[in-house]
């Protein structure tokens, strides 16, 4: 099933199913063996939900069908495809693991809206269907085992980003703010932080601004020092990252571990992250902390370019010892699921 170190068991070929791309999902599953089935290249593709959620169920059913796995790790979100799995499990007569890093949408516990309340229950049957539901801290990992499932922590392993070449950036310095413009993200405060700096300081925002800032206010920011990218091509993406002088990942959410931190890391660049617990506990050097304000992103950003060879140096440090730390706890995991399947 998965890595030289261990000898696993020659019958179980696991398959991965994402809905759509996403790096975590890639990385995993090539660590594990598993063959990677991602169902969409985003949610973008099939803008309609219903006929998206459709597109998902028979795709996933054919590759059940095909496949016949016996062991299935599926990505959530979605919590769609998770809850399809769950459901199939008896028929096609497969162990399920949940990767789980985030969605459990804890800004609306409490809430009486009838679409919470279904997301809850529907979340609740998929941490106790799942013989292990995997999460990124264990804030997460207590939910989980709360609510009758099986925990395990793994935090997202530090991609290797070879299409990542040095390419000229506009501007005296350049800092890449790595973004999808969810509703976690402080786009304004970022913004704000943007127009205060020297006009030659440039920000380049990837992700799809579109959905957040109209056409008209995007050519008047893009007069001055900031950069809408969209979506751009991964090897683009990763040249961005290791061309920066600077990388921001904010978020204001707590219990979140951001993607493009693990990815900035990897290539041992100066780093800004959230002042969450969550985000201090694990980039423990190499970063600046920010709370979701301009005035403090403004001063985070001026202080990262002023001390930024002294971060890169702390990140590459960081590097070893997040990848080390990484393996450890994976090989744990592979055990116990080795273990699982032979009982």
């Amino acid at each position: 099933m998965i890595d030289s170190d261990v000898t696993p068991d020659v019958n179980i070929k696991p398959i991965w199913l994402a809905s759509e791309r996403h790096r975590r999902s890639r990385e995993l599953s090539q660590f594990f063996g598993a063959e990677l089935f991602e169902l969409l290249d985003s949610d973008n593709q099939i803008p309609n939900r219903i006929i998206r959620y459709a597109f998902i169920f028979f795709k996933a059913s054919l590759i059940l069908l095909t496949k016949r796995p016996k062991l299935l790790f599926v990505q959530n979100p979605s919590i769609f495809l998770t809850a399809m799995i769950c459901f199939l499990s008896n028929l096609f007569r497969y162990s399920i693991l949940v990767d789980r890093h985030s969605n459990f949408k804890l800004s609306y516990t409490g809430t009486k809206k009838l679409k919470w309340y279904l997301f809850k229950l529907v979340s609740d049957y998929t941490l106790k269907k799942a013989r292990i539901t995997i999460v990124t801290n264990l804030f997460l990992a207590e939910i989980v085992e709360k609510k009758g499932g099986v925990p395990f922590v793994l935090e997202d392993k530090l991609p290797t980003l070879s299409e990542a070449n040095s390419i000229e950036l506009e501007g005296k310095y350049s800092i890449v703010v790595i973004s999808t413009f969810s509703n976690d993200e402080p786009i304004e405060a970022l913004i704000g932080a943007a127009l205060e700096l020297p006009e030659d300081w440039m920000i380049f925002f990837t992700g799809c601004a579109e959905k957040y800032i109209d056409p008209d206010r995007k050519k008047k920011l893009e007069r001055r020092n900031i950069r809408f990218l969209g979506f751009v091509p991964e090897n683009t993406y990763q040249s961005l990252i290791k061309s920066a002088d600077l990388v921001a990942v904010l978020t204001t959410e707590e219990y979140l571990l951001n993607c493009g931190a693990y990815e900035a890391v990897s290539l041992e660049k100066a780093l800004i992250v959230s002042d969450t617990e969550t985000m201090k506990r694990y980039f423990r050097k190499g970063v600046v902390y920010t709370a979701p304000y301009s005035e403090n992103i403004l001063k985070s950003i001026i202080y990262g370019i002023e001390n930024r060879e002294r971060l890169q140096k702390e990140a590459a440090e960081l590097k070893v010892e997040l990848s080390e730390e990484w393996r450890e706890n994976a090989q744990v995991l592979i055990g116990l699921i080795n273990s699982m399947m032979q009982r």
